[in-house]
């Protein structure tokens, strides 16, 4: 399970796993336009990503986190202020 905080945002993002991942993800952040704004792979082991967001216009943010073996995805949304 996966959580996003703070939400909302403003310069920092940062997205937290309740415990260790098995495997890795890859991370994909989406402006309200469905433009894709970020990209990352989450290695697995962690538990957190934090990347910066002071770049992101104020709006509405959808965040896609997909395993790397496809056993899990995720969509959260966050909002930039």
């Amino acid at each position: 399970d996966i959580m996003l905080m703070p939400n909302p945002f403003k310069d920092w993002l940062v997205i937290n796993a309740k415990r260790p991942l098995q495997t890795g993800l890859h991370l994909q952040v989406f402006d309200y336009h469905g433009r894709a704004v970020f990209s990352q792979n989450w290695s697995a082991g962690s538990d957190q990503v934090v990347f910066p967001a002071e770049h992101f216009a104020p709006g509405v943010y959808i965040i896609k986190a997909i395993s790397l073996d496809g056993t899990f995805s995720a969509v959260l949304r966050g909002v930039k202020i």
